[in-house]
């Protein structure tokens, strides 16, 4: 029989109620627990501690709530820290007994039934509103003195001095590190799951279930690993808590995410702890062992090839030494998990380069290789090389092309401003022109595509960046734009500068909003092809 079925009958149904309530909401912090003692802190409208001690045939019980220390009553918090010793198995010595002496030492000389109840404190109530009484199937209760209230200067120094858990139960816990497939899908950070099993008598271990730590309670952990990990997880820095909730009290997050830093920091410690696991999707059950792999990080390519005479087509790989991995296999292969910084097997984690886009391996694994038709392989090319966060790129031979880096030609178009301000202020817009081909200043594109000549003209981003920092300098106020007309806003002080600004734009200064001795660029025709689809979503 439990310990709370033998008690039960000492609590009245309102106090049980509120005491699950408590119990059910991980309220209950243990501090120290063994077979025949059990120091807890109840997390309630403040903090309280709770003491019970089996000695001689008597469980004597304490807590310092106002309930328990003036009114002699046995409170929710006491029936919680009974729901959880019979959880952890503490206790035990007074649950197995066969006469059980439940010793209030809060309680008044004239007993339970000869006191006055409060009329305020509904929850020591039954709920037909009569005061609790012992059964005659409970087990006996004796009754002393009231314990004087302890000092003040003893409860600051309790807050001081936390009391060490010094019991077996941290030396019976092994916390494991789950990387669940399912919830690392969206490719931003690892989610890391925090469990935890007991070793039984005979050496094996219990079923795992989900970490239930406190904060406070890490520093007590016997492997330096695992405090060296738990202490940089994310949770409970930054947490704004009403009613005095102490920081050592918070919860250690379920699942935290992990940045990318973060995690390319962790996951090697945690890997190497013998400790950490890959739960494949759609098996909850199946925890497979992982290591930390020392070879190195994978890099990532595209490769686009020829699919016959018709038609090419664009595949990603990881590549590591003389290793080559196929990017677009199904997650029960390599790679199992592709997140910010890491590559996930099934038996490995390793890192990832880091010049390797996510976008692209998300996009690529989700949806499988990119098909081109034959005419349309120059418009996918000029459209791939295009692209901001392009990886490492190999085409075939007969695909070849030049990539040439040319000095920018800087152009700022001043305008009247469109919509009058209280203060006058001119438009301008920044530009850059390589080759008579215009980009703005914010335009994310590396480049353009010279088709007939072979040809991919890089943009300079250093010059451009030193353009933009001059023009800031003279008071330029440079904002990206959020539509296609939209343009910066030239302040007073960049107006008595107009000379400078020639200078720094080949001195092609002028009032027209629109160039006409540089062409346009040439805008390619929107048509619903699906290799359209998925470089947007690489993108």
């Amino acid at each position: 029989m439990s310990l709370s079925t033998k008690l039960a009958a000492n609590f009245t149904k309102n106090v049980r109620k509120r005491g699950d309530d408590y119990y059910c909401k991980g309220r209950v912090m243990i501090h120290e627990g063994s077979q025949s003692e059990l120091t807890a802190c109840v997390r309630g409208s403040g903090f309280y501690e709770v003491r019970l001690t089996w000695r001689d045939n008597k469980l004597a019980v304490w807590c310092d709530c106002p309930h328990f220390v003036e009114q002699g009553v046995p409170c929710k918090h006491v029936w919680a820290t009974t729901l959880a010793a019979d959880q952890h198995q503490y206790l035990t010595a007074a649950a197995s007994a066969d006469k059980l002496i439940l010793d209030l030492d809060a309680l008044g000389a004239d007993g339970l039934d000869g006191r006055d109840y409060l009329d305020g404190d509904e929850e020591l109530y039954e709920e037909d509103g009569t005061a609790p009484v012992l059964s005659w199937h409970s087990p006996a209760v004796v009754w002393n003195p009231a314990k004087p209230k302890p000092p003040d200067w003893r409860k600051q120094l309790g807050e001081v001095f936390q009391p060490r858990d010094r019991s077996a139960w941290w030396s019976k816990l092994e916390i494991l590190y789950v990387v669940d497939v399912a919830k690392n899908t969206h490719g931003g950070g690892l989610v890391l799951s925090l469990q935890s099993r007991n070793r039984n008598a005979n050496g094996s271990f219990s079923r795992p279930k989900v970490l239930s730590m406190s904060q406070g309670q890490i520093a007590q952990l016997p492997l330096s690993e695992d405090r060296e990990i738990l202490s940089a997880l994310p949770g409970g820095q930054s947490y704004g808590y009403g009613y005095g909730y102490a920081r050592t009290y918070l919860p250690i997050p379920e699942s935290p995410l992990l940045s990318p830093a973060l995690a390319s920091m962790l996951m090697p410690l945690v890997a190497r702890t013998g400790r950490c696991f890959l739960r494949p999707l759609n098996e909850p059950d199946n925890l497979l062992p992982l290591a930390w792999d020392e070879g190195g990080p994978w890099n990532f390519v595209l490769e686009l090839h020829r699919l016959g005479e018709t038609a090419c087509t664009l595949a990603g790989f990881f590549l590591r030494g003389e290793e080559r991995r196929e990017a677009t296999f199904p997650a029960l292969a390599f790679p199992a998990l592709v997140t910010a910084g890491l590559v996930i097997t099934r038996d490995r984690v390793a890192p990832l380069g880091s010049h390797a886009p996510i976008e692209w391996i998300i996009a690529l694994r989700k949806q499988g290789s990119i098909s081109v038709p034959e005419k349309e392989r120059d418009e996918f090319l000029a459209t791939l090389l295009c692209c901001p966060n392009l990886p490492t790129l190999r085409v075939p031979e007969e695909l070849r092309y030049e990539e040439v880096a040319l000095p920018p030609h800087p152009h700022l178009t001043i305008s009247k401003a469109r919509v009058p301000y209280r203060h006058e202020r001119l438009g301008a817009k920044l530009s850059f022109a390589y080759e008579g081909r215009v980009f703005a200043a914010f335009d994310p594109a590396r480049g353009y595509f010279d088709a007939a000549g072979r040809r991919f003209i890089r943009r300079d981003s250093n010059a451009e960046n030193a353009a933009c920092a001059f023009l800031d300098q003279l008071g330029l106020k440079q904002r990206a734009p959020t539509y296609p007309d939209s343009t910066p806003r030239v302040g007073v002080g960049a107006e008595q500068a107009t000379s400078h600004r020639a200078v720094a734009c080949g001195g092609r200064l002028g009032h027209r909003s629109r160039r006409k001795d540089i062409p346009a660029p040439r805008r390619i025709p929107h048509r619903s092809f699906e290799w359209r689809g998925l470089v947007r979503a690489a993108r």
